[in-house]
């Protein structure tokens, strides 16, 4: 193939097209094979980069805060309350496909934020559209965004994901005002069907603690708690049992 027409497949966004064009010239093997074998090759090639442009797009998008997060290294210790058969049925994300939602609690340092990480990296390999936020964030954002008049926008874009993340869910108490943005966001997933994960400290019953306005509370946990899968850990602190594998390491060299 001369060079023009490789520069005119670069410049249609074909690249991998090229480079494995490039590859069967430079193995003398690949022309004993038929047109059509050598074609199915090269589309191939160039549809699996575009999967994993997609995949690396929809990774950063989502501002998972571990997106080398894993559900393989899940740490099953005993007694934490994640066990293998169920974590692998979650890990299948057939619960987001069915529009459900996921709520997680237990302690601190259980490893809640990382299995949020892992779940929304899973959920983008398998093509769902993921966002991730540590709730006080998000409605940080959605009160910045009343001010600057990107509020709309906000709620249009976290209303197209298949999966919203919402990391330290009740770490401190909402006002009214908080809570009613966050009822916006609530009800618009709802409404489209769309799957959110909540993590929190707090057990669910509980969670009407979080709002300083009952009414709005009773809005968004009808909305939330009744179609939801529920994962409750324990045990200690995760934390605290990689700090001191690290320090006795440290101390044994």
């Amino acid at each position: 193939m001369d060079q023009e027409t490789k520069t005119r497949l670069k410049g249609m966004r074909l690249g991998a097209m090229v480079q494995e064009i490039e590859r069967q010239e430079s193995f003398g093997s690949t022309m004993d094979m038929s047109f059509d074998e050598r074609m199915t090759l090269i589309i191939d090639k160039q549809w699996e980069k575009r999967l994993q442009n997609r995949l690396e797009r929809n990774l950063k998008n989502a501002g998972i805060p571990n997106s080398s997060a894993c559900l393989s290294e899940t740490n099953y210790t005993k007694n934490r309350g994640f066990k293998k058969s169920k974590i692998v049925q979650i890990g299948s994300c057939s619960w987001i496909s069915n529009h459900l939602n996921l709520i997680i609690t237990g302690p601190t340092g259980i490893g809640k934020s990382f299995f949020c990480s892992a779940l929304g990296h899973e959920a983008s390999v398998q093509g769902f559209k993921v966002k991730y936020y540590k709730t006080t964030r998000l409605v940080n954002e959605l009160n910045l965004g009343l001010a600057n008049a990107k509020y709309e926008k906000i709620l249009s874009e976290l209303k197209k994901m298949d999966l919203l993340i919402l990391d330290d869910f009740g770490i401190e108490i909402l006002s009214t005002a908080a809570s009613r943005d966050l009822l916006e966001v609530i009800d618009d997933r709802y409404n489209e069907s769309k799957s959110t994960i909540f993590s929190s400290q707090l057990p669910v019953n509980k969670w009407v603690t979080i709002f300083k306005d009952k009414t709005i509370a009773d809005a968004i946990l009808d909305r939330t708690v009744y179609k939801s899968i529920r994962l409750e850990l324990d045990g200690p602190s995760m934390r605290e049992y990689y700090d001191v594998i690290k320090v006795n390491d440290y101390n044994s060299k």
